[in-house]
Formats: structure tokens, sequence, C-alpha cells
């Protein structure tokens, strides 16, 4: 995120520094102006690759989001070992079959975690005879949100140990969409975390 920019809006500084990053072509291969979504973005991926793969960056203007949720990453990393692991996994599934992108219908990263975070909170409840080991937890996060999940009725709700609520108390302006992924950002609780993700179902 590039805080202090000017005040004139974000979409024509994105266009500038996309103009002025095309031109290196050295460091730079792909350059992506998502100037329509809700937050203006700049996706950028690297020409050079570390260990074989390349690095995908995102830039914004004076939005602080994406600070606050690597910052609530990190936290939540420290406090649950399985997270990590199952993010990898995860988040390389969604990619290969192209369902890692929001501003297509996907799943960001964010909202992944979040998911996984709602499956950890609530393992022992939904699947009181599975093991505890990596394996497990990955084969039943699949059977819950691709077989069990009640997406026209329950959000995820991560704040005081996790919970499932009925979405339409929580966001009911949304009642129109009631078969979206729904996930109460815990760092803003009138965000709904999933309801642009339209391909994911």
């Amino acid at each position: 995120c590039v805080v202090g920019a000017p005040k004139k809006g974000s979409r024509g500084e994105l266009f500038e520094l996309a103009r002025k990053i095309r031109g290196d072509t050295l460091n730079f291969c792909r350059i992506e102006v998502l100037h329509k979504a809700r937050v203006p973005i700049l996706k950028v991926t690297s020409a050079k690759s570390v260990n074989g793969t390349q690095i995908q960056s995102d830039v914004s203007f004076e939005s602080l989001n994406g600070p606050r949720c690597v910052a609530k990453s990190m936290e939540l990393q420290s406090r649950f070992a399985e997270l990590r692991p199952l993010m990898f996994v995860l988040k390389y599934f969604l990619k290969l079959n192209g369902f890692n992108e929001v501003y297509t219908g996907g799943v960001g990263s964010y909202a992944l975690m979040l998911m996984i975070l709602s499956h950890l909170q609530t393992y022992r409840v939904n699947f009181p005879n599975a093991r505890d080991d990596l394996g497990s937890m990955l084969v039943n996060f699949f059977d819950l949100y691709g077989n069990l999940a009640n997406y026209f009725y329950a959000g995820l709700q991560l704040t005081n140990g996790g919970a499932y609520v009925e979405k339409n108390n929580v966001f009911p302006t949304e009642r129109g969409s009631h078969n979206r992924l729904s996930i109460i950002d815990p760092l803003d609780m009138t965000n709904q975390l999933g309801f642009n993700s339209y391909n994911f179902l």
C-alpha cells in the first residue's frame, strides 16, 4: 500500500505507476491495472524468479486494509500452527483451478485464511471422530466447504472462538445473494468477505 498519494484519487496514480513499470522489462513481465475494483489495485509479476517462482504483488494507494490484513495473518499464524501449511496447499489448489482472484469471482488470500481459521476453530464440532493431522484437516476442509456448508443460511464468525451465524441477521442488505460465501471480517465487522466470490460455489 502506498500512503500519502495525491488527493485526486488512486486510479490516476495507478495508471501512471503502471506506465513507468511497463518500461522496466528487465524486472517486470506482467502489469495489470484493476481500476474498476472496489479498491483499485495494480497487479505486478516479476520477470525474475526466486527458487523457480515468480513473485506477484498487488499495489494500492491510500488503502490500509492490506497492511492490517498482513498483521492479522502473522498474528493468527503464530497462534495456529496448522494455518500456514494448509494455506500454502489450498492457495496453490485455488490457483491451479483459476479460483484465486477475487476480481474473477475467486477467493482471495485473506478470505481463504479466515475460512481455514473457521475450519480449525470448529474442527472438533464438525468432525468429532477425525484425526488431528494435517492430511485429515485438509480432506475435511474440502468436505466442509464442498458438501456440508449451508451457504444460504450460515456465515462465518471468527471472533470469540469462532461460530456460525445466520448471515441475514448480520448482512440483511445482501438477501438477494443467499448462495454466496459469507465471512464477517474480524478487522471490520461491517465488511462481508466472500460476497464477490461468485465462482466459488
